[in-house]
């Protein structure tokens, strides 16, 4: 009885014919050559943007110095008190100020706006009709804007 059985399990397996077509193989070897040409091209995407953005503190500095710019054109009086710029623009009061490794901003002294952060110190000096601040960030060396 178990030679029958084994010879009839013999027999079914190497008669039967549902494995793959050489269509099917074909579109599988088609489907596999795609996305193994695309996987070059998505680690080099991933390679080039790894190291970018790491590092946002220029467009950061670019876009605070740009406001501020803006700020002190508009701008009826600007004095500065304490390592504060006060701004008078009409009937607003715009103060700039180092306060905890980052620079806000205050509109008549409520609330805050962080215009930039990752700063070790930041000074505000006035002199020859010019507003200037100096910047040192962590790990950085101190660089001196002049900004009107």
């Amino acid at each position: 009885m178990t030679r029958f059985v084994i010879r009839k399990i013999k027999y079914t397996a190497l008669r039967r014919s549902d494995g793959f077509t050489m269509i099917e193989m074909m579109i599988n070897l088609s489907i596999i050559i795609m996305i193994m040409s695309m996987l070059p091209l998505i680690y080099m995407n991933i390679y080039q943007l790894s190291g970018k953005s790491t590092d946002h503190f220029d467009v950061n500095n670019a876009m605070f110095q740009r406001d501020l710019y803006e700020e002190l054109n508009n701008a009826d009086y600007v004095e500065i008190v304490n390592n504060q710029l006060w701004i008078y623009t009409g009937n607003d009061i715009i103060q700039y100020l180092y306060h905890k490794q980052r620079i806000i901003r205050k509109l008549n002294q409520e609330g805050y706006i962080i215009m930039l952060e990752g700063v070790k110190n930041a000074h505000f000096k006035m002199g020859d009709n010019a507003v200037f601040l100096s910047i040192e960030r962590f790990n950085k060396h101190t660089i001196t804007y002049q900004i009107i």
